[in-house]
């Protein structure tokens, strides 16, 4: 999507009059409960391979799931959400029912939550043995009540049908549905052979799945997608991307794989294109099954392409120059603009001064690009070859935008962003005193001023992707570092040239307009543009922290704001030497003690296996519904519900609690079910709840048990409240 300045106000007036996107409690959509039969979006219905059955043979009943358009329902492994449908059989005949087969599923993503779903018409298989004691002229019924959890992009229903069926007992079972069921077959992902797949260690937590060519014959591995088959494992897993060697081998690399080590295994489903899937299970170790000789050559995937031989190398001419047009273009894109509206105002400001200089200018601005470039693309280069790690992610794993994946870096981009529209708005001025030094040192640190917009345009951007990026990004993430060296070079030329060719034309520079009282109000217009780009930033570091942490995220910039307002205040030049000390010292006071509590705010990372292996995992949260508790309380567990929102400070404290090693062992140990009543949104459902213990208001948290009475706990939690409340009987 291309982007031109005057649509910035347009955008920003969209961006507040838009409606919030809908809202999600624990990464699910807003849950309905009761909603009627009449109301359902799914219609459920039985059908059989036979049209009569003969004693003690098999046969094969399918559920079919027809889905209003929009509306979907979950794969056996749901995802971050969700639930797998079921049928609980009211009437069978004495009929045994085998595991179902699932049709492979399509990926659902909204807010960042993945989700494994069910879209149009689907079909599970489930295999059926009819009993020996039933005779010819007896009629085989099948009476249940099929549940799963429909949802659009805003809201999720539990529903459910009947569901029945009555099949003629004959001497000989005849065939039905045959269109139905050869249909359903083909969806139904093949079983890879035994050993075509395996897996292997990586750097960090990373792990790889291989899948030999010989495995691979017919279908497009260019389009591969990897869905894990176990709700045990993350959904993350699905983000992976494939990379096809010249061996035919196909390749998916995870980088947050600790799960997958510690069951020491794999299962999943490998989606391709036309409806082709495999079903895999890998174990560590080698490939069994090596690429057989003469099988058909697999495309290697688009956005990892293999490294180029042969007629692949006529290919690179063409990746340069989708990439200097697509760093040209970066000129334009909403992250870039900001840095680059600085560098107009400088361009007009010198405009009508010598023009070697205004060249000059402009020089060091591109060779700051370039050198940020050069830095981005040795980086890389070593993460490729394993000479470094990132997060615990090998080369594989990473791509365009990797630093925004890094919590630091994210948080000292927003503060720079915050001082320089601080800046830029008049609240505070540096340098006012160097502005009076001597010509010739200005001018030095006015391209130090130049080269360093420039390292600072590469760095915002990092998440930005415009026409013609994308394909020659990725072939820098996959090719050899000469080339990949070249293709970043080409971008980083493509997002510099604007300036220096409107720098070295005297015609050009000539029609800016001349200094003025207008730069002032031009100035800080831009700020507005830095504060936009800081939202930006601060939006990502929301999804990096949560509850208390991302609060003092806030705080720790608003404290930065007051020590950039302290310092414009009290240490201008007019001041007496005692006020601007004062006012240094007291704006440092702020500014260290800000960022000291932003650091501590952002999460911590793990990058070895050993401390990955170490740790304890983290509190796993489920939803709560009357139902859900319900459940678990009638199959024996202990329940601890958390009752919470977002706009809740003091449940923002007690997270805290949730994070604690002796806590977190303690749920384990005691296998305690962990749900979570969110009532950010108004829920009649849960203030009922509440009021079942005359509360009526939070943050309230209880534990129960089958058979016991409920253990309410303070307000204000602390770690030994928690652990009583769990030992207790």
């Amino acid at each position: 999507m291309k982007f031109a300045p005057r649509l910035l106000p347009a955008l920003a007036a969209l961006a507040v009059l838009a409606p919030a996107p809908a809202a999600f409690a624990q990464g699910a959509p807003t849950v309905s409960l009761g909603a009627p039969a009449s109301a359902a979006k799914v219609s459920a219905s039985l059908k059989a391979d036979r049209a009569t059955v003969a004693p003690g043979e098999s046969f094969t009943l399918a559920l079919v799931l027809d889905h209003a358009a929009h509306w979907h329902t979950y794969w056996k492994n749901p995802g971050d959400a969700g639930s797998l449908t079921s049928i609980e059989w009211q009437e069978s005949s004495g009929a045994t029912f085998g595991a179902w087969r699932h049709p492979a599923p399509v990926l659902y993503k909204q807010e960042g939550i993945a989700n494994f779903v069910y879209e149009g018409r689907s079909v599970i298989l489930i295999p059926v043995t009819v009993p020996a004691t039933l005779k010819p002229g007896d009629t085989l019924k099948l009476k249940g009540r099929a549940d799963w959890l429909e949802c659009d992009d805003s809201s999720c229903h539990p529903n459910g049908a009947d569901v029945a069926l009555e099949i003629p007992v004959a001497a000989a079972g005849t065939a039905a549905n045959a269109e139905l069921f050869a249909a359903a077959a083909a969806a139904i992902p093949a079983d890879a052979p035994a050993g075509a797949a395996a897996l292997s260690n990586g750097a960090g937590n990373a792990v790889t799945l291989r899948v030999a060519g010989s495995a691979l014959a017919g279908v497009d591995a260019a389009t591969a997608k990897f869905f894990p088959a176990s709700d045990a494992l993350p959904a993350a897993l699905s983000a992976a991307k494939p990379v096809v060697g010249a061996d035919g081998v196909l390749s998916f690399t995870f980088a947050d794989a600790a799960k997958v080590r510690e069951l020491n295994k794999l299962d999943g489903v490998i989606t391709f294109a036309k409806g082709r899937a495999l079903a895999v299970s890998a174990a560590f170790g080698e490939l069994a099954a090596a690429a057989a000789p003469g099988a058909p050559k697999v495309a290697p995937a688009a956005t990892t392409p293999a490294a180029p031989t042969g007629e692949t190398q006529h290919e690179l001419p063409m990746l340069l120059l989708l990439g200097f047009l697509g760093g040209m273009l970066l000129n334009i894109m909403p992250c870039v603009f900001p840095v680059l509206g600085l560098k107009i105002y400088g361009f007009v400001n010198k405009a009508h001064a010598d023009r070697r200089k205004v060249v000059a200018h402009a020089l060091a601005f591109a060779a700051g690009i370039l050198v940020s470039f050069w830095a981005l693309a040795a980086v890389i280069v070593a993460l490729k070859s394993g000479a470094i790690t990132l997060l615990g992610a090998s080369g594989t794993d990473i791509g365009w935008g990797f630093l925004l994946q890094i919590p630091g870096f994210v948080a000292g981009i927003a503060v720079l962003f915050l001082v320089m529209g601080l800046s830029m708005a008049g609240l505070f001025e540096f340098g006012t005193s160097v502005q009076n030094a001597a010509g010739s040192v200005e001018d030095r640190q006015g391209y130090a001023g130049s080269f360093l917009s420039g390292v600072l345009a590469t760095l915002v951007a990092t998440p930005c992707s415009g026409p013609g990026l994308a394909p020659a990004l990725a072939a820098a993430f996959a090719r050899p570092a000469p080339e990949a060296f070249a293709i970043f070079t080409a971008i980083a030329l493509g997002l510099a040239l604007p300036f220096v060719a409107l720098a070295a034309s005297p015609k050009l520079m000539s029609k800016l307009p001349r200094p003025g009282a207008w730069m002032e109000s031009f100035k800080q217009a831009m700020a507005f543009l830095m504060f936009g780009t800081l939202a930006y930033f601060v939006w990502i570091l929301g999804a990096q922290t949560e509850g208390l942490a991302f609060l003092t995220v806030l705080f720790a910039l608003v404290g930065i704001a007051v020590s950039c307002w302290i310092y414009g205040r009290w240490c201008a030049p007019h001041r007496s030497t005692g006020v601007r000390r004062a006012g240094m010292a007291l704006a440092a006071l702020f500014f260290l003690g800000s960022a000291y509590a932003l650091n501590g705010a952002l999460p911590e990372r793990e990058n070895t296996a050993d401390a990955a292996v170490a740790k304890e995992p983290d509190i796993v949260w489920e939803a709560w519904t009357p139902e859900v508790e319900a459940k678990h309380l009638a199959a024996g567990s202990t329940v601890y519900i958390d009752f919470t929102a977002r706009w809740c400070a003091t449940c923002q404290v007690n997270k805290r609690v949730f994070h604690d090693a002796a806590v977190i062992k303690a749920f384990a140990a005691g296998k305690v079910v962990a749900l979570k009543a969110d009532w950010t949104k108004r829920d009649a459902v849960i203030a009922a709840e509440l009021k079942k213990y005359n509360r009526s208001a939070i943050p309230f948290n209880v534990v129960l048990r089958q058979g016991a009475a409920p253990r309410p706990l303070p307000e204000v939690l602390t770690s030994g409240a928690v652990l009583d409340a769990l030992k207790a009987e």
